[in-house]
């Protein structure tokens, strides 16, 4: 069940920086709109960086292997990735939301498998000289939203914040997020996100821990499909392609070990990964969470045809109650 805001993606899972100058900006593949004397900044803020033309080289961000294949129950599930040149074209998926990029300017517009004729477009993209995502605007069928995203030094993502406002079955409505993320030594290590709805807020809060120095993460966003991640640029589970995409900024550097969700209703969500396997040239192959496979394709090495999908019952009723849950608070807003 995916978690949707009046037929908006609830992108699961980065405030404004602009470029040093028009040559930078060029030579990283951007085409450029504007350049002004503050383009040092390199942090976010609202109403900075430059207009995205296209999407930024995955490489970029540090994306050694892009995922090209996706797959969680079985091969009836796969989710596929294009790229161009290095970038992030689009992704088509039968259980989740696909998208389409165009170019000159950026504009992304999302649709879902059930529902193709209800798109969602995201526009007026800006980015920071790195090339991440600092602020974007959204439609959608019967309103428009609008987000911001802020990043330190390193390029980690640490705030994003967001508005959207319309109208459903004849009455209006509003609503604001804001999360913070907490990093230590190039790994995630705490989510919180408040969501403020006619003077109500909740807070949910995730954590994240780690074992395992050997898991090393080369370039997927398993860590942060756990958590909100945004919530207009990529949904809970795979729908964190922002980030596969190199847009919101660098990627834990491991897998963790352990990610604790609890709600702001008192229920929580625990997970346990029991495994990560890699392919001959450091890619991912899959991760074992609580019995249950995430496999990952890519180009070199696509996502084998058998049939070793497993999941604990334990973890499907923790993932079906959370998305209940989830699906609960959508409801109201």
């Amino acid at each position: 069940m995916k978690k949707r805001v009046n037929n908006v993606s609830r992108p699961a899972m980065g405030g404004s920086v602009k470029w040093l100058c028009a040559a930078l900006c060029l030579a990283a593949g951007f085409g450029l709109s504007a350049c002004s004397d503050d383009d040092e900044g390199d942090g976010g803020g609202a109403g900075g960086g430059v207009a995205a033309q296209q999407m930024p080289l995955v490489a970029d961000a540090g994306i050694q292997f892009p995922v090209t294949q996706y797959s969680e129950y079985s091969l009836s599930d796969m989710t596929t990735y294009t790229y161009s040149g290095g970038r992030m074209t689009g992704r088509m998926s039968n259980n989740a939301s696909s998208f389409a990029v165009t170019s000159n300017p950026l504009v992304v517009k999302e649709w879902f498998a059930d529902e193709e004729d209800d798109f969602t477009t995201y526009s007026d993209v800006r980015l920071n000289k790195k090339g991440f995502i600092v602020s974007a605007k959204c439609v959608y069928l019967g309103g428009s939203g609008s987000a911001n995203w802020i990043y330190d030094d390193n390029g980690y993502l640490v705030a994003e914040s967001g508005t959207a406002a319309g109208t459903e079955d004849g009455e209006s409505y509003s609503w604001n997020w804001s999360s913070t993320y907490t990093w230590s030594d190039g790994n995630l290590m705490r989510l919180e996100t408040t969501y403020v709805e006619d003077g109500e807020a909740e807070t949910d809060v995730t954590t994240y821990t780690y074992g395992r120095a050997d898991w090393n993460n080369p370039g997927v966003a398993f860590s942060m499909e756990q958590g909100y991640c945004g919530n207009f640029f990529g949904d809970f589970g795979d729908d964190s392609y922002m980030f596969s995409a190199g847009l919101m900024g660098y990627l834990p550097k491991n897998i963790p070990t352990q990610i604790v969700t609890k709600f702001d209703d008192g229920y929580l969500d625990e997970n346990t990964i029991s495994e990560v396997e890699y392919n001959p040239d450091g890619s991912i192959q899959y991760i074992v969470m609580n019995g249950y496979y995430y496999r990952y394709g890519y180009a070199d090495y696509p996502i084998a045809q058998e049939d070793t999908y497993s999941a604990a019952p334990s973890v499907k009723g923790g993932q079906v109650a959370k998305s209940l849950k989830r699906a609960r608070r959508m409801m109201r807003r």
